[in-house]
């Protein structure tokens, strides 16, 4: 079954468990970046995003981009292999 969820526009329709997918993500870059001592606004402005963007990835309503993977795992260091 498939759900529609707004992760920004255009609105996109993803499985439930795509969803279950980004709000792990979500919340694990978030506990990484509270471990690092890491705010939303140094996050937002090392990725190149609005803050808004960075907390709607902590809260798993926008989806995580590839390309923004490699910069995650260099700001948030050894946390993320744990």
């Amino acid at each position: 079954m498939r759900q529609v969820f707004a992760l920004g526009c255009p609105t996109v329709s993803i499985r439930q468990d795509e969803h279950n997918f980004f709000v792990a993500l979500g919340s694990r870059i978030a506990q990484l970046r509270k471990d690092s001592l890491i705010t939303p606004v140094q996050l937002a402005e090392t990725l190149g995003a609005p803050q808004p963007t960075v907390s709607a990835y902590d809260d798993g309503q926008r989806r995580v981009t590839e390309s923004m993977l490699p910069t995650l795992t260099r700001m948030l260091g050894q946390a993320w292999r744990n």
